[in-house]
């Protein structure tokens, strides 16, 4: 396989060869990377496609980084998923021609962009990889079910908990999140005052602490056990 990743960097195919998709076959794997190329986004909104016959939609591969996606409406956002290294953002959107979901890149992101018409064919025409797709579809949406579910019977407290969990990054002084009260309220589909309660509610238990622009999560564990 080693022809296939000559133009890319060593992150990239490893990145690969962890995903959801690296058990499709040498030939189609070469068909889906034909036009890719790497890309490297600051944090921000995901950019929209060219929207051109073959870029539809958007079709990455997280090779670094961190990456939200969200529905909302006119005042409220409620997160739908996080992709981290090794996940693909996109791939129900390319078998369905688009999507009404936004997506935002929390950390620094290296990204393989994929020319979404590829995976199209593939899947159209050879039904080994239409099973590999299909499988990760389904682990999406059985992840976007639970996450919806969580927003549903979930407290906001609990909510809060397991979005500080998901969006911590290790830094050398512990678990670190970047976020201020406006971020977590639209990621758990509330509003800064109530999530604002939350967080002092967890301050005062000692399971966060803020420096500055960063929550730091002093007792992860105190963090799990709150949102169960």
């Amino acid at each position: 396989m080693d022809d296939l990743w000559t133009r890319f960097s060593g992150e990239v195919r490893g990145a690969w060869l962890g995903s959801a998709l690296a058990g499709l076959s040498h030939t189609t794997t070469g068909h889906i990377l034909q036009g890719a190329v790497e890309i490297r986004l600051p944090v921000g909104p995901l950019p929209s496609p060219s929207l051109t016959p073959d870029q539809d939609t958007v079709f990455l591969l997280v090779v670094s980084g961190l990456v939200r996606t969200f529905r909302r409406n006119d005042t409220r956002q409620v997160t739908t998923r996080y992709a981290g290294r090794c996940d693909f953002v996109g791939i129900p959107s390319v078998i369905r021609h688009g999507s009404s979901a936004h997506g935002e890149i929390l950390a620094d992101a290296h990204m393989l962009r994929m020319v979404p018409g590829r995976l199209r064919e593939a899947v159209r025409h050879d039904a080994a990889s239409a099973w590999v797709v299909m499988q990760e579809v389904a682990r999406l949406h059985d992840a976007a079910v639970d996450m919806a579910c969580d927003n549903v019977f979930l407290s906001v407290r609990q909510r809060v908990a397991r979005h500080l969990l998901d969006l911590a990054a290790r830094e050398p002084d512990g678990l670190i999140v970047y976020a201020s009260h406006q971020d977590i309220a639209n990621a758990v589909g509330s509003v800064r005052e109530v999530v604002s309660r939350a967080l002092r509610e967890l301050r005062e238990e000692g399971l966060v602490t803020r420096t500055g622009d960063r929550l730091v999560l002093t007792r992860p564990a105190g963090l799990t056990a709150s949102h169960r």
